[in-house]
């Protein structure tokens, strides 16, 4: 059809080096996954250890690799991480079991000769809570938190460090 301009296309997603706020180029950000229908999660993705796997020039399988075979030639059984599971780390924020932080920033620290932890690299055990809520509460939720000038997450903690302080 004449005169009809072409359908446009999502803008990009630009990943930011959190160490100088400034655009990384040559990284492949993670696509947006859509929530099911009247479900949020509030999970993030791990830019920090996106960013040190790309730095040492690891894909998830060639980083699932290394960590399997480091665990191997230290004697430590049961580990067994394919490139999917690296892949949840990064998109979703997902927390890998022990000893695999340990080892992932041992090999990031080797690879890289600068100090990495698991704390740094955002994959060290924490006491994070991951909920679904239906969408009319994710609403209220975004909104009280616009009203409070605080990201969503950080409101939601606040909610239930106040709950659970008057118990």
């Amino acid at each position: 059809m004449e005169g009809t301009p072409p359908p446009s296309r999502p803008a990009p997603h630009t990943v930011y080096d959190p160490r100088c706020c400034e655009p990384l180029r040559n990284t492949i950000t993670p696509p947006c996954q859509p929530t099911p229908p009247g479900r949020h999660t509030l999970k993030n993705p791990n830019y920090t250890l996106a960013l040190a796997l790309a730095q040492a020039g690891w894909n998830n399988s060639e980083t699932a690799r290394r960590i399997n075979h480091r665990a191997e030639q230290t004697g430590q059984r049961g580990i067994a991480v394919d490139r999917s599971r690296v892949s949840r780390w990064i998109r979703h924020g997902e927390k890998p079991r022990h000893p695999v932080p340990e080892l992932l920033a041992t090999l990031l620290t080797e690879h890289l000769t600068q100090p990495y932890t698991p704390r740094l690299l955002g994959i060290a055990a924490d006491h994070s809570l991951h909920i679904s809520i239906g969408e009319t509460q994710h609403h209220t939720l975004q909104a009280k938190a616009a009203a409070a000038n605080m990201p969503a997450e950080d409101y939601a903690r606040a909610l239930l460090h106040t709950a659970l302080s008057d118990t």
